[in-house]
């Protein structure tokens, strides 16, 4: 049991050295499924790129060292991406190479909002609410993510407008969205060696009673 623990020991201590010089990432996982969804001229169906009924999936990454303080801050993301049929916003590739523009924000505290960084919201500790969302060229296409708004609509709210250009599926969708920490390559590689040495130990007193 001993040996156990000093193996986890030291792997605690040599992970953080490893990444000392990183910048502390947090990444999300991004849920998004429409309960309406429309073009301009008919509802969207089960075989079109965007429509009711699906789970779409995307990312974005926060400065960790803003879990560190409770309450609303205007601290944006780090990176953001989300792919829904033909329209793609990719804060790393911006327009023209991806449909991404800039994002909004709205602080509770302080009753403003606008184009900026988005506004999180820190409990416990932990990620429990982002607004407002991602837009691109001349607003649209647009993606608003309001965990809290201003307007009176349901907390996790999603709202999408993607128009712009012929030869791409355009569509009005709203619906909700969730989102859930991705485990860090550190935590993984501690959760392996845990159970990588629960299982020798184990095995040792095992061998021993045989």
């Amino acid at each position: 049991m001993r040996t156990t623990i000093l193996w986890l020991s030291l792997a605690a201590a040599a992970l953080p050295a490893s990444s000392a010089l990183a910048v502390p990432l947090r990444t999300y996982d991004l849920s998004i499924e429409f309960s309406s969804c429309a073009t301009l001229e008919r509802e969207c169906a089960a075989a079109d790129p965007v429509s009711t009924g699906i789970t779409y999936h995307g990312s974005f990454t926060i400065d960790a060292t803003v879990l560190q303080t409770d309450g609303y801050s205007n601290a944006g993301f780090q990176s953001f991406l989300l792919t829904l049929g033909d329209f793609t916003w990719d804060s790393l590739s911006p327009a023209p190479a991806s449909d991404y523009v800039g994002s909004r924000f709205f602080n509770p505290d302080t009753d403003t909002g606008g184009f900026g960084p988005w506004t999180l919201l820190v409990q416990g500790g932990e990620l429990a609410g982002i607004c407002c969302g991602v837009f691109g060229l001349a607003d649209t296409p647009f993606v608003d993510l309001l965990s809290f708004n201003r307007f009176g609509l349901p907390p996790n709210f999603v709202g999408v407008s993607a128009f712009g250009g012929s030869q791409r599926f355009g569509f009005q969708a709203t619906g909700s969205f969730s989102f859930r920490p991705v485990p860090t390559a550190g935590s993984l590689a501690l959760l392996g060696i845990g159970l990588s040495a629960l299982g020798a130990a184990a095995w040792s007193r095992r061998r021993r009673k045989a």
